[in-house]
């Protein structure tokens, strides 16, 4: 039974990195792009052999799925945003035996709540910067500066929405703004900085019981500064205040099987908990080129279970 893979995604990076790390193995690419036609550049990868375009239609997205899987062959998908991973993990039940697919056995929305992640993570022995969910007309309930606003669901917003704000009257401009992009709430946290702060990513994979780290990515530079993306890194194996076991027991705690990227920020000798992504990390392909092919080996260890 011939392998092939179904990536769900936006047209963006993260993506391309998992259709060449799956190409290169000669694995066929199905890509459903959730973003609209018109100048995009994952579909015109050499490894993906059909592209579907389904914008963010959730109900076309599913139907997508399970008519592809109709035909010959063994499945594995591979949903590479918040909106596509919590998706496919509402939905994991409806696919035939011939799919695999990662999954938080229907509870993703649980964990995409960055409170309920943050809690979970100090329940396996993390640190985590002091937080509260904030209505963006309570202007007067946070007074610990700087401080940084985001979404508290990814799906409610984007990335560029991550606001961080030095006095209260930043922060009431700031909230007026998460106002009229229809946010009722928001999460705030104490903004983390001292000496030598850098972010730091997890990356691995979960195989029920057993979780596999592939390694730590320590950030040097992103773009744009302090809520931007990589753009220069180094791979480490070790980092301090970084400790492999409570990760693996956040990973199981959650029932998670698939890839994810773990953040952290470290600052002043301290790693402190930002968020898990349960998908694959947008720099997971430097790992591919080192040598450790993580979509890959999700493949592998999922057949070797079943």
């Amino acid at each position: 039974m011939e392998d092939k893979a179904i990536v769900i995604s936006e047209d963006h990076y993260n993506a391309l990195g998992v259709i060449r790390s799956l190409g290169e193995k000669k694995i066929p690419v199905i890509l459903i792009l959730t973003t609209k036609p018109g100048h995009t550049y994952t579909n015109k990868s050499k490894y993906v052999t059909e592209v579907i375009f389904t914008d963010h239609d959730q109900k076309k997205i599913i139907e997508e799925v399970k008519k592809l899987c109709k035909n010959q062959g063994r499945y594995f998908i591979f949903p590479l945003s918040d909106f596509s991973a919590m998706l496919i993990d509402q939905n994991y039940t409806l696919f035939d035996k011939n799919v695999v697919c990662p999954n938080m056995k229907g509870n993703m929305m649980i964990y995409q709540n960055k409170v309920n992640s943050k809690n979970l993570a100090i329940k396996c022995g993390m640190k985590s910067a002091k937080s509260m969910i904030l209505k963006v007309s309570d202007y007067a309930k946070w007074s610990e500066f700087p401080a940084i606003i985001k979404p508290l669901i990814s799906q409610e917003g984007v990335k560029s929405d991550i606001t961080i704000v030095d006095n209260s009257q930043e922060l009431v401009e700031a909230l007026d703004k998460f106002r009229t992009r229809n946010y009722t709430r928001v999460l705030i946290e104490q903004y983390l900085a001292g000496k030598d702060e850098h972010m730091v990513e997890v990356l691995g994979c979960s195989f029920g019981e057993n979780v596999f780290i592939a390694g730590i990515i320590k950030k040097i530079r992103e773009y744009p500064m302090k809520r931007g993306s990589t753009s220069y890194a180094q791979i480490v194996q070790e980092h301090k205040d970084i400790e492999y076991e409570t990760i693996k027991q956040f990973i199981k705690l959650s029932q998670y099987e698939g890839l994810f990227d773990m953040e952290f920020k470290y600052v002043d000798g301290r790693c402190y908990f930002i968020e898990c992504n349960f998908r694959n990390g947008a720099p997971a392909y430097a790992f591919t080129l080192s040598g450790c092919n993580l979509p890959y080996n999700w493949i592998l260890g999922k057949k070797i279970k079943n």
